[in-house]
């Protein structure tokens, strides 16, 4: 066997092994229904129902296959945006747990204190 046929067979095992590998990833994705998972090629042919189903709340997303991957979801925007919020708000508190870590007791006023200093009624 040449060098050439040698390179061809390890690209047709790495090109199946990597098939399989996507897809068993692929199954481990936890869908609750079937109809959640679409291939890109159904999002092109039909993207005007696929969006109005969402829309209208038939469907709460669609997971988006492309060479067997998972490569995006489609969800209303209301839902995008709760994420959104519920990520903001879980950066906002981790930030706050590292500063009280490094917070020094003797330069801390209390909140009274503030609120009576910047002259805020309680």
């Amino acid at each position: 066997m040449n060098a050439g046929a040698l390179v061809r067979v390890a690209g047709i095992l790495l090109s199946t092994y990597l098939c399989r590998l996507s897809m068993y990833i692929h199954l481990q994705y936890d869908f609750d229904r079937a109809d959640q998972t679409i291939s890109s090629t159904d999002l092109q042919k039909n993207t005007k129902t696929l969006l109005d189903r969402i829309a209208s709340g038939e469907q709460d997303r669609y997971v988006v296959i492309r060479d067997n991957c998972p490569s995006a979801v489609l969800t209303p925007t209301e839902r995008y945006e709760a994420i959104m919020n519920e990520i903001e708000d879980l950066r906002v508190e981790a930030l706050a747990r590292d500063r009280l870590a490094t917070l020094k007791k003797a330069t801390s006023i209390s909140h009274a204190y503030m609120l009576a200093y910047f002259g805020k009624p309680d």
